[in-house]
């Protein structure tokens, strides 16, 4: 038995949305609810499994349906109860909400239970398949959410569902969630859309996937994700990425029976209790309703055998020959939803799994991923190295040439003050002309004798070489205006690559498109040539 259970809490089937692929087919209209007497059950029953030893740690999932339907007197009695265990510090929390109905008084009363990093959420950002009940608004709501809880410091887990339409967009997806926040405060999860809940409808038929979509989705998004340092924290891609570099799988869905019938409850608004959340969706075996039974009673009942003996059984069939068998454990039972967790049959991803990782052994090629054999590894230390004595200049003091673009010989201007020594800092960036900047950029990456700062572009690299810190670089916004707008970004800002360095600085007071393209290549010329 695993030292540590999670137990999914299916709270309640209403929602105040209506996603059009809802694995719970939760809906404005649905009545089902979990009572405080059961929640209070819960909390006790834990308490009592850390207790009797069996296990070390409880952590539940406060999921749905939107658990916040439940009304804030529910939580509120919940954090009382859980406040007076005698052994709370083994048992965490965390809430599943799409953030639609978040205020501060809710996050008073989540607080002592979730703290300010046990929030999950979900979002589309790009397809109207995520609807409010009373009609459109989900992403203005939800982002509004985000704003709230950027306000507060809370960091948050969102998951994005992918479907047929969402396939051409991974690199659009990952820089949409990398402009939302600091790299700390978000995390991503991206999962393939199941045929199970609302998606068994017809009205979904054009968002299934086909086999293999998810599996080159994930290619995508991870290679994205390598040039960019692997700064958001995103999952599978980064668990299975640490797998096949040595560690361990960690994700329920891919860890074997360790990581899934032994450390999983479900249980849904009626008390009944499952195997786990992805159980209670399927309509999977289910062990008693808690005040007849208890959890103890659960994780020992009978019918758990069934999903125990799943790995010996993959196992002796094609699963042991698979070389990728350390890194799915043959999936998630419940992902072959037509065969039940009865029939021992591997993921219906197991196509998926094998393209990617057949990708990650052509990308490592024998050493560590995110390194570019064709270019020079040492390229950004030389450049940090070469600069590290000027630094002072960049920090503030006036130590540095200022040049202004003149008639043609402003390229000529900064050649010349770097010849002698001096820092320089482009005045003016507005009267540049583009063609100007891709040819300093150049100069800047380039030259083998320069050997002090050319701002911007110095900072530019510190960002992509993860070097910047506030204070001690000139970002594009500081140079192009302080009022820029300083919102979260729209499209196409929100989905650029560059955002993070220029802040849609080109908004401010009018727009420059031939700018933004200007600086958007030479992001991409530095990114091309710097090796991670």
């Amino acid at each position: 038995m695993a030292r540590r259970i999670e137990i999914i809490v299916k709270t309640t089937d209403a929602c105040n949305a209506r996603c059009a692929y809802c694995s719970a087919g939760s809906e404005p209209g649905g009545r089902r609810r979990l009572s405080g007497e059961t929640a209070a059950l819960l909390l006790r029953q834990a308490d009592e499994l850390i207790a009797s030893g069996r296990v070390d740690r409880v952590r539940f999932l406060w999921h749905g349906g939107e658990p916040l339907l439940l009304g804030e007197g529910f939580f509120r009695e919940l954090a009382t109860i859980f406040q007076g265990l005698p052994r709370r510090a083994g048992i965490t929390h965390r809430i599943q909400t799409n953030l639609t109905l978040l205020d501060e008084e809710w996050i008073s009363i989540l607080e002592p239970l979730t703290g300010r990093d046990g929030l999950g959420t979900s979002l589309d950002p790009f397809d109207d398949v995520r609807q409010l009940g009373e009609g459109n608004g989900y992403r203005r709501r939800w982002l509004a959410g985000l704003d709230l809880l950027d306000r507060v410091g809370w960091k948050a887990g969102c998951v994005y569902v992918l479907h047929r339409l969402g396939l051409p967009r991974a690199k659009d997806l990952y820089w949409f969630f990398r402009n939302l926040r600091d790299n700390s405060m978000l995390s991503l999860r991206v999962n393939p859309l199941l045929r199970v809940g609302r998606a068994k409808e017809t009205s979904c038929e054009a968002l299934l996937l086909s086999p293999g979509d998810y599996g080159r989705f994930l290619i995508e998004i991870t290679d994205v994700w390598l040039a960019d340092h692997r700064r958001l924290i995103l999952s599978p891609v980064r668990g299975l990425v640490r797998a096949w570099e040595g560690g361990v799988v960690s994700s329920c869905d891919l860890a074997g029976r360790a990581g899934c019938v032994e450390g999983h409850l479900g249980v849904d608004p009626d008390g009944l209790v499952y195997n786990c959340g992805r159980a209670v969706d399927a309509g999977g075996i289910w062990f008693g309703r808690l005040g007849e039974v208890s959890l103890q009673e659960c994780l020992d009942h009978p019918s758990r055998q069934v999903l125990l003996d799943r790995e010996d059984a993959l196992l002796s069939g094609r699963c042991g020959q698979c070389e990728y068998w350390r890194f799915c454990h043959g999936g998630c039972p419940y992902e072959s939803h037509t065969e039940s967790e009865q029939a021992h049959q591997p993921t219906l991803l197991c196509e998926d799994y094998r393209l990617f990782f057949d990708w990650l052994g052509f990308k490592a090629s024998g050493q560590p991923l995110g390194f570019a054999r064709d270019k020079p590894l040492d390229f950004a230390r030389d450049k940090r190295s070469a600069f590290s004595g000027q630094r002072s200049a960049i920090r503030g003091q006036p130590e540095y040439a200022v040049v202004v673009p003149g008639t043609g010989d402003g390229v000529a201007g900064v050649r010349s003050a770097a010849s002698c020594g001096k820092p320089v800092l482009l005045a003016d960036p507005r009267a540049w002309s583009p063609a100007d900047l891709r040819s300093l950029a150049d100069f800047f990456l380039r030259d083998p004798d320069l050997s002090v700062p050319v701002e911007p572009f110095y900072s530019a690299l510190m960002y992509l070489t993860g070097g910047a810190t506030s204070g001690d670089h000139r970002s594009l916004r500081q140079m192009y205006g302080e009022a820029v707008p300083t919102g979260r970004p729209d499209l196409p800002c929100a989905t650029c690559e560059a955002f993070k360095y220029c802040r849609g600085f080109w908004l401010h007071p009018a727009a420059l498109p031939d700018h933004c393209r200007a600086w958007r290549e030479v992001h991409a010329m530095m990114a091309g040539l710097i090796s991670w």
